[in-house]
């Protein structure tokens, strides 16, 4: 029961999760569909924004763009709000992300709320902020409407210098956009701004170019007969004119407006008129214009004692604009203190940053001379460890070329002590050939008689008694040792088991004595020396000496 509960809790869940994302997903595609509709048909998109329930929207992304477009619709539809908490979302989310482009707009709208509540401080302050923002946003249209919105309010702020420096940027900006209504409009500014600043002629020249729809164009007929008014001299019939005009097209005039129309009736002297018009007016509440037109028309008329009351009531009036000059003048003494400020805090940041920068470079450098030297001293590391190389390569092959030197000088002083090796093998064995010859030829040892015998000892005493004598036998040996490369010596050294009638049997065969020889100069059979030969050949041939080549040339 309890599992059944659960799973019907997960599957509500579910469903609620799925009809919520449905919503959202509705909203945020309202919400796209409003931002597209926002230039060609703002009515239209202003409706769908209003049918959207801001509540659903749960991330601050999607809150922020709702406000942002919901500022544009309002004011695409010339719909003055004062309520400024609704675009908060979007200013504080533009703050920390999104682009430069959202945040510039978001201040924007913010400061065009201030300004409908009159904060024109605080809508300075939005608007320069904005300024700051559009800094790399490739929008000149909206960069002059952020220069005529700082043109407007340095206008209520009676910051009249400023204004015409705003004001000409915006007409500038307009210019290079093409749009001839914002080329108009911000023409019209322009105009005003130079009016403010009493560049009256200048004033003049582009309030008569202004063109556009009615209400623009009434705006700058009666700004031109305001300008026209002030100056000295003036026309009074070109004012008389354009009010004239205005009246009659029904455009927006103010009260002072209707007191210089009065003002140029009595100068043109229309003076029936001039009263008539002043009887309806002062049935209005005066201010300190309407006071500055009475004390003109009374001046006129020659009414001093009148013309004296009214310039005293216009000073009396005009107290409070001049308070507002003056608190604009502090206010932008205080500006400018905080901007210097804020231009120090930046060149400190400017500098610190460079800072960083330079030392980041000095360290670059640094590793980057590091590297190099370790780099240069890594090649000559390397180009000494080939010459090195190269020069162990060249004693390698000189130590090759000198044995192959060596090898064939040995092998020529042992093809040479071969050789003579051979030729004392060949003397010894002419030697005793020659005796085996003699033996054979002439006895049979077994059947000499003894005056042969006696012959026979003189002729061969010498060489037999050599042989056969133990002394003689050492010396025969020192002289086989001499002759053959100690060869005698190295037997005894390789074989100490030997005996000494085996090692004389050796010398005899090293000599050269065949089987016959040995067996007369032995007293025994031939069979017999073959069997004693061939047990000491298979003895040192099969032994590990390393005499057995100069063994093998003269044991044969």
């Amino acid at each position: 029961m309890k599992s059944f509960s659960l799973l019907n809790g997960l599957i509500l869940l579910s469903i609620v999760l799925v009809c919520f994302s449905c919503e959202t997903s509705k909203n945020t595609s309202a919400l796209e569909t409003a931002n597209e509709l926002i230039l060609s048909k703002p009515d239209s998109s202003l409706k769908i924004i209003r049918n959207i329930d801001s509540a659903s929207f749960h991330t601050s992304r999607w809150k922020a763009k709702y406000a942002l477009t919901k500022a544009i619709a309002l004011d695409k539809n010339y719909i003055d709000t004062t309520d400024a908490g609704f675009l908060l979302p979007a200013l504080n989310y533009y703050k920390r992300f999104g682009s430069k482009e959202d945040l510039m707009r978001a201040y924007y709208y913010y400061g065009r709320i201030q300004y409908n509540n009159k904060d024109y401080k605080s809508a300075v302050v939005s608007f320069y902020s904005a300024l700051d923002a559009s800094v790399n946003v490739a929008n000149p249209k909206f960069k002059g409407m952020i220069y005529g919105a700082l043109a407007d309010t340095h206008n209520k702020n009676h910051n009249n210098k400023d204004e015409l420096k705003y004001a000409l940027l915006a007409y500038n900006s307009m210019e290079d956009t093409g749009d001839s209504t914002q080329i108009n409009l911000a023409r019209y500014k322009l105009g005003i701004a130079y009016h403010n600043n009493r560049f009256l002629d200048k004033a003049d020249s582009l309030l008569s170019l202004v063109r556009g729809n009615d209400y623009l164009v009434n705006e700058a007929r009666i700004a031109l007969s305001d300008n026209e008014i002030q100056k000295e001299p003036h026309s009074a019939s070109r004012v008389i004119s354009l009010i004239e005009s205005t009246l009659e097209a029904n455009g927006r005039m103010e009260l002072k407006h209707y007191y210089e129309y009065a003002y140029a009736l009595v100068e043109d002297g229309r003076t029936n008129d001039a009263n008539q018009w002043i009887s309806i007016l002062s049935q209005y509440p005066d201010n300190a214009k309407t006071y500055w037109w009475k004390y003109k028309i009374a001046e006129h008329n020659k009414d001093y004692r009148t013309a004296l009351c009214y310039l005293n009531s216009f000073s009396e009036a005009s107290d409070s604009v001049v308070v507002k000059k003056l608190e604009q003048s502090l206010y932008k003494a205080q500006t400018e203190y905080y901007e210097l400020k804020t231009d120090i805090a930046d060149a400190k940041a400017q500098n610190a940053r460079l800072n960083t920068i330079i030392i980041v470079m000095l360290s670059i450098i640094f590793v980057s001379f590091l590297f190099i030297v370790f780099k240069k001293r890594r090649q000559k590391i390397i180009d000494e460890n080939n010459q090195l190389r190269l020069q162990q390569e060249e004693a390698a092959r000189m130590v090759k070329r000198l044995k192959r030197q060596g090898k064939a000088e040995k092998d020529k002083y042992e093809a040479q002590l071969s050789e003579l090796r051979t030729d004392f093998a060949r003397m010894y064995r002419k030697q005793f050939d020659e005796i085996i010859a003699t033996s054979a030829n002439h006895f049979d040892p077994s059947t000499l008689s003894e005056k042969a015998k006696k012959a026979y000892s003189e002729k061969y005493s010498a060489l037999i008694t050599e042989l056969i004598d133990p002394q003689k036998q050492n010396e025969f040996e020192t002289r086989l040792n001499d002759d053959l490369d100690d060869i005698m010596k190295k037997l005894r050294t390789d074989f100490p088991e030997f005996s000494e009638v085996q090692f004389r049997f050796l010398t005899y065969i090293i000599a050269g004595f065949d089987a016959s020889s040995l067996a007369f100069l032995l007293n025994t059979s031939k069979n017999n020396v073959w069997v004693r030969k061939s047990r000491l050949k298979d003895r040192i041939f099969n032994s590990s000496s390393t005499n057995k080549d100069l063994y093998g040339t003269f044991i044969i």
